[in-house]
């Protein structure tokens, strides 16, 4: 697991915005490429090796964090390929070993970021058209779960949470995948020691 650049107790006192968050919430901005018309053939044949870890690099470098899925999804679809099969999911692999680095592993997620040792702390919201629930980073999701308990005082109830959580990333309904995500921010938040878990069920920044 990659270290936080900075724990609960720093983060209140570095990262307070005008408008009383604690994290940075930012817009999300996609990497867009010229589209190049290639085939599976194309790519498994060598020739674009260097394209393709050039536009990763470039997508790591401006979506990062971001899950391999999201990942691959961005590539592959600039270069005209919709559905990544067995074949193009091994080719990938290949080419993600040049950013082994950048890889983190998230509660069983694979995630990249632009630096090989920290977790830069902010988050992005109201992003349903651009990534799927699943597609957010379990270290991202708890950035906006640790944001949305600052707001409520430093501790709540864990539905209060939950239903505050999902407000900050723009849902307006629940359902299972953001529980599942909500289920995968706390655990990183708890594990990077910045939620504790109180006994009667509220959840505490551990510095406020």
């Amino acid at each position: 697991m990659k270290s936080v650049i900075a724990r609960a107790g720093i983060l209140m006192l570095g990262f307070r915005q005008g408008n009383d968050h604690m994290i940075e919430k930012r817009e999300y901005i996609v990497a867009l490429f010229e589209t190049v018309p290639l085939t599976t053939k194309d790519l498994l044949g060598g020739t674009y090796d260097e394209l393709v870890r050039q536009r990763i690099a470039k997508t790591i470098e401006i979506e990062a964090p971001i899950t391999r899925s999201l990942l691959l999804k961005r590539v592959a679809n600039s270069l005209s390929i919709q559905k990544v099969g067995c074949r193009l999911e091994e080719y990938f692999g290949r080419m993600l070993e040049d950013f082994s680095a950048l890889r983190d592993d998230e509660d069983g997620i694979e995630v990249y970021h632009r630096s090989g040792t920290d977790v830069e702390p902010f988050y992005r919201g109201d992003s349903r058209t651009i990534r799927y629930s699943v597609q957010i980073p379990p270290c991202e999701a708890a950035f906006a779960l640790m944001d949305s308990l600052y707001l409520a005082g430093g501790r709540q109830k864990r539905a209060a949470a939950y239903a505050a959580f999902l407000d900050e990333l723009g849902y307006q309904k629940s359902g299972k995948d953001l529980k599942r995500l909500f289920a995968r921010a706390l655990k990183w938040a708890v594990d990077n020691q910045c939620i504790r878990r109180m006994s009667n069920g509220t959840l505490m920044l551990t510095s406020f």
